[in-house]
């Protein structure tokens, strides 16, 4: 049973990295959260999700913003490239290194647009009232640098 109002949804799972294993213009949207600086090629991504959505279909998501990716990896080294960093993650016990790719604001947006989307929308969002709160100190350091980038792309109908 779902909640009252609540649309029906299907979630997917699939490697962003590789051909996507579904028959082309079959979804209307595609949302993916913090999800695709794990992947290297975006020119192959983007024109896969092109070719699974349906015409006037949509993609938004959300990256670590470019800005705060160069200055928070410690092996990052040139804004301008696309570059493998990692971190490493010890919020779950034990350290784990953690891999992925930065790369400057036009190498997120160019491989959307030559895969025949529009950018419709590009927000950098700050911190709430409610995070000011909850965490003052990393507030004011969110609240004066970017930390994330949203997104949302077009196809023509």
């Amino acid at each position: 049973m779902h909640e009252i109002g609540a649309p029906d949804a299907d979630f997917l799972q699939a490697d962003l990295g590789s051909n996507l294993p579904f028959d082309a213009d079959i979804f209307d949207g595609v949302v993916s959260s913090l999800a695709f600086h794990y992947v290297r090629e975006w020119g192959r991504l983007f024109r896969q999700l092109r070719r699974v959505l349906r015409p006037g279909g949509w993609m938004v998501f959300s990256v670590q913003h470019p800005h705060a990716d160069f200055e928070e990896y410690e092996d990052a080294q040139n804004y301008h490239e696309r570059e493998r960093v990692s971190t490493t993650w010890d919020s779950f016990g034990d350290e784990v290194v953690v891999p992925a790719y930065r790369r400057p604001l036009a190498a997120m947006v160019t491989p959307a647009l030559n895969a025949g989307f529009r950018l419709e929308q590009l927000v950098e969002p700050t911190p709430t009232e409610e995070y000011r709160r909850a965490d003052p100190e990393r507030y004011e350091y969110e609240a004066t640098r970017p930390n994330f980038l949203c997104l949302r792309f077009l196809l023509p109908p």
